[in-house]
């Protein structure tokens, strides 16, 4: 996988997993709508929170205004899949996880509260 310039190695992947074994490695794809195009961003988070908690992780990193909603898509094998928001991101990853070992996850932004 190719973030930005830089390309993401399995092997890279495991030797994270080796250091936090029972974490989830996640790459976000995220078009902020601000002319910048598509930034990545990458996380390894705890097994036990949910999509809807990582929203909030994923909120506060970027900044976004209370009348800002996002949503969270899982991109696996080119098919796009809207998660339930109360699974776990362990299950998430179990199940659609790419060949790198990564959870490939798109957010994408509407103002939809005025």
């Amino acid at each position: 996988m190719t973030l930005g310039k830089k390309t993401i190695r399995k092997e890279d992947v495991e030797k994270i997993l080796k250091n936090h074994p029972d974490n989830v490695p996640i790459i976000v794809s995220y078009d902020g709508k601000d002319g910048n195009g598509t930034k990545n961003y990458r996380f390894i988070v705890r097994p036990d929170i949910t999509p809807a908690q990582f929203l909030t992780i994923f909120r506060r990193k970027i900044k976004l205004r209370s009348t800002e909603a996002i949503y969270i898509f899982i991109i696996n094998n080119k098919q796009v899949i809207l998660p339930i928001y109360s699974s776990s991101m362990t299950s998430l990853y179990q199940e659609h996880k790419d060949e790198n070992l990564i959870l490939n996850i798109r957010i994408e932004k509407e103002n939809s509260f005025g």
